[in-house]
């Protein structure tokens, strides 16, 4: 997974989405404690929503992940095709 730091209080979900669909072309974004941005094609293996309770910096009203290494996940649109396929 690459990650990146949205600055102070720039995090929110469709921030993490686009970044991570316009950077890299990414299958999947995820955030966690609330600013992290991480962006990777391959799932997650497993979520804790009721860990994730974290408010995003900019906007409070959604959830961005929780601490303790747990993110909330999301599909970003972009179809990742490895070399396997």
């Amino acid at each position: 997974h690459i990650t990146h730091h949205l600055q102070g209080n720039q995090a929110s979900i469709e921030k993490c989405i686009s970044y991570c669909k316009n950077f890299g072309r990414h299958a999947y974004a995820a955030i966690e404690n609330g600013f992290s941005c991480m962006c990777g094609n391959m799932p997650p293996k497993e979520e804790k929503y009721a860990e994730c309770r974290v408010p995003c910096s900019d906007a409070l009203d959604e959830y961005c992940g929780g601490t303790e290494g747990q993110a909330s996940w999301f599909m970003t649109g972009i179809e990742f095709e490895s070399e396997y396929n």
